[in-house]
């Protein structure tokens, strides 16, 4: 199994609370599906990127404005970008970017129990492979005004979902290059492997605080254009 083409994966993660850790993952791939070479792999400043990143992680409470919901628990402390091969590997070494101190957010209003707030990604095609990919954002904050009818409400996850496709767009602009154009991507390495473009971005109103059990609940998400 290998991929139809290179790609960058841009990984960014921290800590939450007692030890544990949390990292999420985004992948872009060529416009034209050329290789990357290693003068455009060094033209992307992962300070840069981190910066993109942080933007979106304090952004705070979205009840009334697009934000990413993170709460005080987390702190982003890493980001880093690498060039993946057809074969799954690193083309050449990662790129690391460590702030010499770990982003934290502003939010901290009241909240429920932890809850899993996922942002879906869709090609806007439902056949063949590519067409889904997701990330579960670190200690979401969801005050009681994030509730409508026992799911998140409507308003309060098309905020986050702004949120997050601004942040992943900015991400885009700081990794695509003079060298290399870019889109973030759905990346699949089964058969002869096949990447589509994200065309769709969403976040769920379904709440559980396991991953497992939601993940076999029925979805209740409004797309938007990337």
């Amino acid at each position: 199994m290998s991929y139809d083409c290179e790609h960058y994966y841009v990984t960014f993660g921290g800590t939450l609370v007692q030890g544990e850790i949390w990292q999420c993952g985004l992948k872009f791939a060529p416009s034209s599906g050329e290789d990357i070479f290693e003068g455009a792999f060094d033209q992307i400043d992962v300070g840069d990127v981190y910066e993109a990143i942080r933007t979106w992680f304090i952004s705070g409470d979205p009840s009334s404005t697009p934000a990413a919901a993170i709460g005080k628990p987390a702190r982003l402390g890493w980001a880093k970008v690498a060039v993946i091969d057809r074969q799954g590997e690193y083309k050449y070494d990662a790129h690391t970017h460590v702030p010499a101190v770990a982003a934290e957010p502003t939010f901290t209003t009241t909240q429920a129990p932890q809850m899993c707030l996922v942002v879906t990604l869709w090609s806007g095609q439902n056949t063949q492979r590519a067409n889904y990919g997701r990330f579960y954002q670190p200690s979401p904050l969801l005050g009681v005004s994030a509730y409508q009818d026992g799911r998140l409400s409507a308003g309060f996850c098309a905020n986050v979902r702004t949120a997050a496709r601004t942040m992943i767009n900015n991400v885009n602009g700081e990794i695509s290059t003079v060298g290399v154009a870019t889109y973030p991507a759905i990346m699949s390495r089964v058969g002869v492997g096949q990447h589509r473009q994200v065309t769709q971005i969403g976040v769920g109103r379904v709440l559980d605080t396991q991953r497992r059990r939601r993940s076999n609940l029925d979805e209740d998400i409004v797309y938007a254009a990337m």
